[in-house]
């Protein structure tokens, strides 16, 4: 059975199967950060709070121009991917993504396509 299959409605912008880039921001303790492990109707827990919290926005890994994170360590125990998985999605990118398409953004999301912060 299909990661899809476990979910009936859209709980991010992105509904494709690659990892694309997230931007997260926590309702319970407005904490902020920004992800380049983000997935389909996939979550991340808070650091601050463990609260589970869906990415308001997601973007290409092509337009944010990020393909492997070296810098900082994956944290698989508040990834909702990871969890699922039972293993680091970090494998399972490798794994799957090893000829990355452009990912099949929502109509609402296309205008803005290029635009991203960096923090």
């Amino acid at each position: 059975m299909g990661r899809g299959q476990f979910y009936s409605q859209r709980l991010t912008p992105y509904q494709g199967q690659k990892r694309c880039y997230g931007f997260f921001e926590c309702d319970n303790c407005e904490r902020y950060w920004e992800s380049a492990y983000s997935w389909a109707n996939m979550g991340q827990q808070c650091r601050s709070c463990l609260s589970n919290v869906y990415p308001w926005s997601q973007k290409s890994l092509e337009v944010i121009g990020v393909f492997r994170c070296g810098e900082r360590s994956h944290e698989k125990e508040l990834c909702e991917m990871c969890s699922f998985l039972g293993y680091s999605c970090v494998d399972y990118d490798l794994e799957s993504n090893s000829d990355y398409d452009e990912p099949d953004y929502s109509e609402e999301d296309s205008e803005d396509s290029d635009y991203c912060y960096y923090y």
